[in-house]
Order: structure tokens, then C-alpha cells, then sequence
């Protein structure tokens, strides 16, 4: 690639563009390198800022962060050791950890200063954040239950990495923490009282009823070309050729058979071509059908493009798909087999639009089935944590209605035309995760001191941090 990259740079007067598998390919490997390399250190930069504004402390600010990536560091060598690679969703590994778990980090040191000794800080914040630690857990495990591998992958090493990062904030920070002179700020948090907590819950409650109800107008699922920004290389020259060119993602026919193809074979193929190209949906079939294949065998040492139509036994045909044939790729793979099954060929038909396809139709699916998981699994761990199961129900509901209000951003997506697709639908699980954080330090702190107000001026601060991530 970068040779023939040298070789369009004589030309730029022509303004040279390429596509490709190839060119694809090496995008999205420059996409992880940027989430592996470049996003980190953004990410580590902002989250200091902001903790060390609220802390007043840069040995705190420093151990909160520096914490979760020794976690991801050795939870990607592990990773890698085990000859696994890393994808899209992989490779958000580190900056979710970051966000994350710096704020087991952030709650330890505030409650430090808080009570002015690291001991009772660690005894009374033990269990908070633990199971703070073990719902956002839930959230991330239920990934394992999904089908797609890059899920699975991704709940795995968030969860590991969070469970490493609380023993880290037990261990390492618990002998590296001090009492600080400067306390933390309070950002100026108010308690508002009960009225205005009942009429923000109202309101939650109406957006949790109509969300589901603008699910419809959610467009479900994606393609590579998305992952890509409008005015990319890569979407300007797919634009040229699809509006130039009439250029669709092409879809390939490959047949074989026992006995060798023979020149009788060509006026099958001839068949099966124009069958296929009568589909709604299909607008052209392309192979060298006028040249007999035995011929063809010959012709394909002198000419490297039948390479491409003809290799040992096998055959392949393209397949070049309209707009509306893309969107519904898959009933046309069935009506392609229904026309092959009138012939003796062994055929596959394979593209990345099919790829695609797959991941599509089990995004929504993935969606609930891992709401519902993560649900139940919280729910489990609020009821073991308060062992009163009003506290547990209030704990579970507040969490179910804000998720409900948010899964896959309903109401953002909507609005602003977002795809319901991979990386929106971890969405859901990391709200989980945080919801039921904050409900269990609120929680927790209430049952504690009595007082929601004193609760409320103590976590929020915290909080908005969080948040502000």
C-alpha cells in the first residue's frame, strides 16, 4: 500500500483516491492504534484535571488514575499471552478502565480526608465499593452470554480489570494514601429535598414509558464504511464510485463441482447468470462466460484478471448489488440458492455485506438479552448487599427506569439519526453499572447516617466527577 501511496503522490493533480479490503483493513488498524495510543493519554489527562481540581491533591489525583491503567496493562498482556488479538471493541479496554475504575480510586481518598484516617476509610468504604465494583462487573459479564466473540472478549477484560483495580485500590493505595491538609472541595452540591428528588423521578419514570416507544425509529445495525468519518478518504471515494460508477459492495458466487469443469459447463453458467440478475435487487453478474473454461485454464497464465474469475477447481462469479439489494442482502442469498438448486455445483456465496448482516440482526437481541442479564445478576448482589428486599427493589427500580430511559440512548439517537449498533449498544451496561454505583453509595450512606441530606452533600461531589468523564 505505501508503495503504490508513493507512486499516486507523482499525480495528485488527478486527485487519486483508493478503496479496498486492503485500504479498509489498514484504516481500521490505524482507528485501534489511535484507541491503544493516542485516546489513553487524552482520556488520562482530562481525568486528572477534573480529580485534581476536586481534590486539591495531585498524589491522589495521580494514584486514582494510575491504578486502573496498571490494571489494564496487565490485564492486556494476559490477553495477549493467551494468543488472543485485539478488535474495535478490545481496544476499548484501557479507556473504560480508566473511566471506570478511577473511581474506586476517587471514593477511597475522598473518604480518607473525609474521616481523616486511612483505616476507617478502608473499613467503611470496603463494602460500598466493592459491591459497587461487583454490580458494574454484572453489567460487563453479561457480554459473556452474548454470541458475538468481540462482546464476550470485552466483558471478560473490563471485568477482570475492574476486580484487579479494586484489590489495587485495597492494597497499593491503602499504603500510599495520607490525610491531606487541603480537603476536598464540594463543588458547591445542595440538597434539594425530598419534593424535587419525587418530581425528577416522575419525570423519569413518563421518559422510561415513551422511550421503548421510539425504538422503532432506531435505525438498527451498520456497515465498515460507517466506522469511517464523512469526509474520510476512504467514504469520498465510495461516494464517486457509487454515484459515478453505479459501485455497490459485491457479493461472490463460488462453485465447484467433483469432475473438472468443462466447455458444456459455460451454457449452465450462462443460466445461472441471467436467473440471478432477473432477482429484484441484483443489477449485474459478472464472469467471462463467452470464453470456455477449459481455455480459460490456459488464458490465466498470460492473463492475471481471470485469476480472479478462475482458480483450480473453483469458479467465482460477482454479484453486484443494488441500494435496496444491500438492505435486504439476505433474502437474496436465499433466492440465489433456490436457483442453484436446480444444478449439480457445490457453491458458497460469501461477502462482507452478509458479515454485516449477522452482527446487525443480533445487536438488538444482544441488547436485551444483556439488560436482562445484568439486571438480574444486580439485583442478586443489591439483595445480598442490604438484605431487605424493599431497599433492594427501590435499589433495582431507580436502576431499570434510568436504563430503560437511556438504553441505547433512545431519544439522543433519534434525534441526532444514530445507528443502533456495536459500539451504542454497550451504552446500556455501562449506565448499569454507574446508576447502580451511585444508588449503592447513596444508599449505603443513608442507612449509615439517617440523613439523606448529609448523604447527598457527601457522594455527589464524587459524582459529578464521575460523570464529567
Amino acid at each position: 500500500m505505501a508503495q503504490i501511496r508513493k507512486i499516486l503522490k507523482d499525480y495528485e493533480e488527478l486527485s487519486p483516491m483508493m478503496l479496498g479490503e486492503p485500504i479498509i483493513d489498514q484504516e481500521l488498524f490505524s482507528e485501534l492504534t489511535r484507541q491503544t495510543s493516542v485516546y489513553p493519554p487524552l482520556i488520562f489527562s482530562f481525568i486528572l484535571i477534573v480529580f485534581l481540581f476536586q481534590t486539591r491533591s495531585l498524589k491522589g489525583s495521580l494514584l486514582s488514575l494510575i491504578i486502573p491503567v496498571m490494571a489494564s496493562i496487565t490485564i492486556m498482556a494476559i490477553h495477549f499471552s493467551l494468543g488472543n488479538f485485539l478488535n474495535i471493541l478490545t481496544a476499548m479496554t484501557i479507556s473504560y478502565l480508566m473511566i471506570i475504575g478511577s473511581a474506586y480510586g476517587l471514593h477511597f481518598y475522598n473518604g480518607v480526608q473525609f474521616y481523616e484516617n486511612v483505616e476507617i476509610a478502608a473499613k467503611r468504604k470496603f463494602i460500598p465499593i466493592m459491591f459497587s465494583m461487583l454490580t458494574t462487573v454484572a453489567g460487563f459479564t453479561s457480554f459473556i452470554f452474548l454470541d458475538i466473540r468481540a462482546f464476550k472478549e470485552l466483558g471478560i477484560l473490563v471485568s477482570s480489570g475492574l476486580a484487579l483495580v479494586f484489590v489495587m485500590v485495597f492494597t497499593f493505595m491503602r499504603e500510599t494514601v495520607s490525610v491531606s491538609s487541603k480537603k476536598p472541595r464540594s463543588l458547591g452540591v445542595v440538597y434539594l429535598g425530598g419534593k424535587f428528588a419525587k418530581a425528577i423521578l416522575f419525570f423519569m419514570i413518563v421518559i422510561a414509558l415513551v422511550s421503548p416507544f421510539i425504538l422503532r425509529n432506531i435505525e438498527i445495525g451498520t456497515t465498515g464504511l460507517n466506522y469511517f468519518r464523512k469526509s474520510s478518504e476512504i467514504r469520498k471515494a465510495y461516494g464517486i464510485l457509487s454515484k459515478e460508477f453505479h459501485f455497490r459492495e459485491p457479493v461472490y458466487l463460488v462453485l465447484e463441482k467433483e469432475k473438472p469443469f468443462t466447455a458444456l459447463d459455460n451454457k449452465k453458467l450462462a443460466e445461472i447468470m441471467k436467473n440471478i440478475e432477473k432477482i429484484e435487487g441484483v443489477s449485474k453478474v459478472s464472469f467471462p462466460v463467452d470464453i470456455p473454461i477449459p481455455l480459460m485454464r490456459i488464458l490465466v497464465k498470460n492473463q492475471p484478471f481471470l485469476r480472479f474469475f478462475i482458480k483450480g477447481k473453483a469458479l467465482r462469479m460477482i454479484i453486484n448489488l443494488t441500494p435496496e439489494g444491500v438492505a435486504k442482502a439476505e433474502e437474496i442469498k436465499e433466492d440465489i440458492s433456490k436457483i442453484l438448486a436446480k444444478y449439480e455445483y457445490n457453491y458458497t456465496i460469501a461477502g462482507t455485506i452478509f458479515v454485516w448482516v449477522k452482527i446487525n440482526s443480533e445487536i438488538l437481541s444482544s441488547q436485551i438479552k444483556s439488560l436482562f442479564i445484568a439486571l438480574l445478576l444486580i439485583f442478586a448482589i443489591v439483595l445480598a448487599i442490604f438484605r431487605r428486599l424493599i431497599i433492594s427493589l427501590t435499589t433495582e427500580i431507580s436502576t431499570s427506569i434510568i436504563t430503560s430511559m437511556l438504553m441505547g440512548n433512545f431519544i439522543n439517537m433519534t434525534v441526532l439519526h444514530i445507528n443502533l449498533e456495536i459500539s451504542t449498544s454497550i451504552i446500556t451496561s455501562m449506565l448499569m453499572g454507574l446508576v447502580i454505583d451511585y444508588s449503592i453509595h447513596i444508599a449505603s450512606e443513608i442507612k449509615r447516617t439517617k440523613s439523606a441530606k448529609a448523604a447527598v452533600e457527601k457522594l455527589v461531589p464524587p459524582f459529578w466527577e464521575t460523570l464529567l468523564v
